[in-house]
């Protein structure tokens, strides 16, 4: 304990040394460059309000009035009220290096942890508030879609790059209210979609994923798409070759159906009696191999 208060005493000094030999304006400037370096490198441009740096009580970083907005496309931001970054100071000695982060956006919050190691090794540990995701254009970057409703939820997920099956944690999210709005994506004319609630609860142990509930929507009178996935995914040091055994079973509104005439031949091998679309799901997850029949 004497060697680990030494250690902590140690970092502290530096900190504090490092504050006062430099302006803080000046050593603002230099976080903040290397922060946009990391954020282009991604595509994303930052920019920020004011930042204020913390040291008392540990090292921290706040922004304040945080805009990403990306580069090739000036139209799709996010903004983040407040962001709060600490470092997991003990952790900066294992092998894991860890922050701890709160940032206010969409209407709710993103609290917890998060760390990267040698090997590919992650740590996640994070609490979802109330997003609202209807309140970002970002986020159709990644989602392909535009897309409104709620999130909230929480993320556990302790990856071992060294040895996968000694992975772990748990996902367990849900959102309401989800709309796709009427638009053009992949080509087509999407129609405005409704899905009242999507559920997820995906514990992992000893390297797999278990889908133990992952389901959308509840009565396909009310919901355009209603569905579920069961299974598993056995994870591998790199995640893209994770094997995945699942099985779909989903139903789609008259909404889907008369806007896509051909889906109904294209899908017809893997319809069932009852109305219900059935596929297993093999191969890795960069390469998924759905066959139609379940």
């Amino acid at each position: 304990l004497k060697k680990i208060g030494l250690i902590f005493f140690g970092i502290v000094i530096f900190l504090v040394f490092l504050v006062l030999k430099f302006p803080e304006g000046r050593l603002q400037n230099y976080i903040v460059a290397h922060v946009r370096i990391f954020m282009q490198n991604g595509g994303i441009g930052f920019s920020t309000e004011r930042m204020k740096l913390g040291i008392l009580l540990g090292p921290s970083i706040r922004f304040y009035n945080v805009e990403l907005k990306a580069i090739d496309n000036d139209s799709q931001t996010l903004k983040i009220p407040f962001l709060k970054i600490r470092p997991k100071l003990f952790s900066m000695f294992g092998n894991t290096k860890k922050i701890s982060l709160t940032a206010e956006l969409l209407g709710g919050e993103i609290s917890g942890t998060i760390g990267a190691g040698a090997n590919g090794a992650t740590y996640v540990d994070l609490d979802i508030e109330s997003l609202h995701l209807g309140e970002s254009t970002l986020l159709k970057r990644y989602t392909i879609v535009e897309l409104k409703g709620e999130l909230e939820g929480a993320i556990e997920f302790q990856f071992d790059g060294v040895d996968s099956a000694k992975s772990s944690g748990k996902v367990s999210v849900k959102a309401k209210d989800i709309v796709i709005p009427d638009q053009i994506a992949y080509g087509f004319n999407l129609p405005k979609l409704k899905i009242t609630r999507c559920s997820v609860d995906i514990p992992i142990e000893k390297g797999k994923a278990d889908f133990r509930l992952v389901e959308c929507g509840k009565d396909i009178k009310t919901d355009d798409i209603v569905g579920n996935l069961t299974g598993n995914i056995s994870l591998d040091r790199v995640l893209d070759r994770s094997k995945v055994n699942l099985r779909s079973v989903f139903q789609l509104s008259p909404n889907i159906i008369r806007a896509f005439p051909l889906l109904e031949a294209l899908l017809g091998n893997a319809k069932s009696s009852d109305g219900k679309y059935l596929f297993r799901i093999g191969g890795i997850v960069g390469g998924l191999e759905p066959i139609p029949g379940g």
